[in-house]
């Protein structure tokens, strides 16, 4: 656990602004939070004491990504290095009817602004991301599927066997899964689709319902994707209302075969 008032020094330095205390906040699954106070008002700021090299440059460059379109709220980053991210602080709230149509709407506006390609990481962010505390390699590909295949289910699938993680004779049921979705002649990717400007990790502990009626992204594991990808990771841990998905369905109508 990294100490308040080395954080307190950290933005104060980074910054070049007056700093009086650092109060850790809930929710640091991967690093530790805190609310900084500044003499321009409160900051957030997150740290990790085995923060591996651009593990926080890369979150930066994701933010900014998502954040250039205007579509959708993200915090503005105000500083970063290798031991800490600082963003724009942002009261919570609780989620309202309007905040979950406006996120859908927006999600979806998101998703239409593009990436240089499949698998394509944002400018400054190199050229790996990171899925929770895991490194995963990035590489532009030519579908979709080819990404998903090469750089998240073969390689996550056989670090979590080598953990013990999972059952034996998974990996050799999700390569037959692999070798189906990249095959031109099967169906199973579904319809070709442009590269999309994705979160990456969109389960609803990586989205904030501001005190202001916003629903801001936060913690992005961002790259060019299938669109699909945001929604299925929204649908597999739940959280987010019905409105969300009407709204960015009537602002993006469902592809064939979507719901299968």
């Amino acid at each position: 656990m990294t100490l308040a008032p080395d954080v307190a020094a950290w933005v104060a330095d980074l910054l070049d602004v007056g700093t009086d205390r650092a109060q850790s906040l809930s929710g640091g699954f991967i690093g530790e939070a805190w609310r900084v106070e500044t003499d321009r008002g409160p900051v957030f700021a997150k740290t990790k004491a085995d923060a591996p090299p651009g593990f926080f440059t890369t979150e930066a460059a994701g933010l900014e990504w998502l954040r250039a379109p205007g579509v959708v709220a993200v915090p503005e980053v105000l500083g970063v290095d290798e031991k800490i991210l600082i963003l724009a602080y942002v009261e919570p709230g609780r989620p309202t009817s309007d905040a979950a149509a406006w996120l859908g709407a927006g999600l979806a506006r998101l998703h239409a602004a593009g990436a240089d390609g499949f698998g394509a990481t944002p400018p400054g962010g190199g050229t790996a991301g990171f899925l929770g505390r895991l490194g995963v390699s990035d590489g532009v590909c030519a579908t979709w599927a080819e990404v998903f295949v090469d750089h998240r289910i073969e390689p996550l699938a056989v670090e979590a066997e080598r953990r013990g993680s999972l059952p034996a004779g998974t990996t050799g049921r999700l390569s037959r899964v692999a070798e189906r979705l990249v095959d031109p002649g099967d169906d199973l990717a579904g319809p070709q689709v442009s590269p999309a400007r994705l979160h990456g990790d969109l389960w609803g502990g990586n989205v904030l319902w501001g005190a202001d009626g916003n629903a801001w992204l936060i913690d992005p594991a961002a790259h060019g994707g299938h669109p699909e990808a945001d929604l299925a990771m929204m649908h597999l841990f739940g959280g987010f209302p019905a409105a969300t998905f009407a709204a960015y369905d009537e602002a993006s109508p469902p592809l064939p075969g979507r719901d299968d």
